[in-house]
């Protein structure tokens, strides 16, 4: 638990007054947490959970880029 913690705690802050963004953005940190594996060039996004869970370019790709602005290190 306290690594999928500090995992989350990575990245920019941001806070809105809206409630339902709020949520829905702490799910999605959860959600890309789960699906990220640290190895030895850095996290990666792994996709194809729970049958394959294995790297996947294109969708590490698009994962990377659409996280840019919330957490720069998964690309």
């Amino acid at each position: 638990r306290f690594a999928m913690r500090s995992k989350r705690r990575q990245g920019a802050t941001v806070f809105s007054s809206g409630r339902v963004f709020n949520d829905w953005l702490t799910r999605t940190r959860a959600d890309i947490a789960l699906l990220t594996t640290d190895l030895e060039t850095g996290p990666y996004p792994y996709a194809g959970i729970p049958w394959f869970s294995t790297a996947f370019g294109r969708d590490g790709v698009i994962s990377a880029l659409q996280m840019l602005w919330l957490n720069p290190d998964l690309a």
